[in-house]
């Protein structure tokens, strides 16, 4: 299980912030109210008493999307409580130079290096452009990327349809493999 610690320094209206995190109240605590991927996990917010904190857990066995909605309600109760984030507990992996990356602290940039990676392995593969409401299918053979405040940004890719080769240029451009073989 990975833990992350939300330490607080005065307990205001700790229900309210975890309402807007999207959290439910119950016996044991709070819960994440958002349907994780695998329907028999789930994420508990405990907090201990006479203490100065608030502890979510939830499994290390969940998939990208499940930890991006953990890592925004996490943004969301440090804003709302003002509190100090420990998430040693909650390692996700290492970041190009080596350098530990967990849910709160570094996610930005561990995000940028997986999607990278991510891009980099669909080259030669099938796969669907998205840019707003348009949509291209495939053989991806190039593509453009940026990163910006360690957010990552596809701008350009080119891939090869049916009728030839496609260029699609914008500022966010959703790729995505289609799982067909060619």
């Amino acid at each position: 299980m990975l833990k992350v610690k939300l330490y607080y320094k005065e307990n205001g209206n700790s229900e309210a912030a975890f309402q807007k995190a999207g959290f439910s109240k119950a016996r044991e605590g709070y819960f994440l109210d958002k349907a994780l991927s695998k329907k028999r996990e789930s994420v508990l917010a405990e907090h201990k008493e006479d203490s100065s904190f608030y502890q979510l857990i939830f499994s290390g066995d969940l998939t990208f999307e499940d930890y991006q909605h953990i890592q925004d309600a996490v943004k969301i109760l440090a804003t709302e409580l003002e509190a100090e984030i420990d998430d040693n507990q909650a390692f996700m992996g290492y970041l190009e130079n080596g350098e530990k990356a967990c849910l709160y602290y570094h996610w930005k940039k561990w995000k940028a290096y997986l999607l990278k990676a991510k891009h980099r392995s669909m080259e030669g593969q099938k796969i669907e452009v998205t840019k707003g409401t348009d949509k291209w299918q495939g053989i991806l053979l190039s593509y453009t990327d940026k990163t910006v405040n360690d957010e990552f940004f596809v701008t350009e890719c080119t891939i090869l349809g049916t009728s030839g080769e496609i260029r699609v240029q914008g500022e966010d451009l959703h790729l995505t493999p289609t799982g067909d073989f060619l």
